[in-house]
This record gives C-alpha cells, sequence and structure tokens, in this order.
C-alpha cells in the first residue's frame, strides 16, 4: 500500500460530509443491558460533583443511568460534528476534539461510547493516551467499541482492496451511506487501551462489540 496514497484517502475522507459518521441503530435488548451494568459500574466509581465528558454526547440516551449523582457533564465534539446539524441539546460542548485532548488531570471520568470507531487506526494510539492525561490520577473511563471477527474482517479488506481503496484491515464502508468505520480485532484494542496506560477493571466482549471499564 503507498503510504502517501492513503494520507491523501485519510484527508478525503477528513473533509468529506461522510467522515467519520457510523451506525446508530439502537442496540437490542441483550446489549442495553450489558450498556446499562457498565454505566452503573462507571457511576460507583465516581463521587459527587465528579467531572465527566461524553465523547460526541454519544452517551447523552444513557445518563438516566447517572442521574442520581451530581455529576457534571460535557461534551467533546469537533465543529464539524455541529456542522453536520448533530444535535447537542442538553449537554454542554468543549470547543476541543477529543483527538487532539490537551488537557491535564482535569477530568473524573470519561465515556467514550463508540466514539473510537470513527478514529483512524493510525491516530488510536495517541487518542487514547490524550485521554488518559487529561483524567486525574484515579479517574475512570468507559469505552464501548465496536470489534471485528479477523475471518469477516479480512474478507471486507480484501474486497476493498480489490476496489483499489488503501484501507486496513478493520475500516469499513458502507457502500449506501458511504460512513466510514473502523472496527478492529478486539485484541488489537486491547493492546492500544493497555498501551495508553489503562488499568481494565472489567471487560465483556458480545456481538462485536468490547466493553471495557478502565482507570488510570
Amino acid at each position: 500500500m503507498n503510504a502517501l496514497k492513503r494520507k491523501e484517502w485519510l484527508k478525503h475522507l477528513e473533509t468529506s460530509n461522510a467522515f467519520r459518521r457510523f451506525s446508530d441503530d439502537a442496540y437490542d435488548y441483550e446489549l442495553e443491558n450489558l450498556v446499562k451494568d457498565f454505566m452503573l459500574r462507571f457511576a460507583t466509581k465516581l463521587s459527587a460533583n465528579s467531572i465527566v465528558v461524553d465523547l460526541d454526547c454519544a452517551a447523552r440516551s444513557h445518563w438516566e443511568y447517572l442521574s442520581e449523582l451530581d455529576l457534571k457533564i460535557l461534551g467533546a465534539s469537533d465543529k464539524q460534528h455541529e456542522n453536520e446539524g448533530f444535535s447537542f441539546d442538553d449537554c454542554r460542548i468543549l470547543s476541543a476534539s477529543p483527538d487532539e485532548f490537551n488537557f491535564v488531570n482535569a477530568f473524573d471520568g470519561i465515556l467514550s461510547l463508540r466514539f473510537f470507531e470513527g478514529v483512524f487506526p493510525e491516530y488510536w494510539s495517541r487518542t487514547l493516551r490524550k485521554l488518559h492525561l487529561s483524567l486525574k490520577p484515579g479517574g475512570v473511563v468507559f469505552l464501548l467499541n465496536a470489534v471485528s471477527e479477523e475471518g469477516p474482517a479480512y474478507e471486507n479488506f480484501r474486497d476493498l482492496r480489490s476496489r483499489g481503496l488503501p484501507v486496513v484491515m478493520g475500516e469499513f464502508i458502507n457502500e449506501q451511506s458511504s460512513l466510514y468505520s473502523f472496527r478492529p480485532l478486539a485484541d488489537w484494542a486491547r493492546h492500544w487501551i493497555a498501551g495508553a496506560g489503562f488499568f481494565v477493571v472489567q471487560e465483556a466482549e458480545k456481538k462485536e462489540f468490547l466493553f471495557s471499564l478502565v482507570k488510570r
């Protein structure tokens, strides 16, 4: 794969209207219960007046599970999502892209529900490290990441490469909607999470999703 070609392709995705948008399909009953379980476990690690960042406000529909705590919840988004008509009612926005955080010891918790599905693989390690640094010591993160099984991921990789797209394994392009998503193998995600310095408190893998409650 030509590195320059991939760099140009990523730049095109970054400036296109479909950049880094993924399916927002509702979770089924089993997955929703698991999301609830991890949200409640996340909440037990926080105290009143904790500052929590919700990446892209993607966990907003699950905030009810945190309602008994007096938390300060902020959203983090780049301007592109706002320009796409993304609704952020009830979510105060930090004017910073989460993959370019420059905060240090600022937050008690971070919610990342499928945010990394829209992060290019080249930036996973850097983004996770920045999130790690932005947490106060002992801070917690609930990561929900879409992951792939090796066989289907490789078949998709071969198909997209045959069409001339400079993808890496785990990158998916929806032909009908032109939406991009990156779903690494679960072990890749675990490696990047651990490499950023996070300690895993609880983990579950269900229906091509990796649930991770981690701590700084």
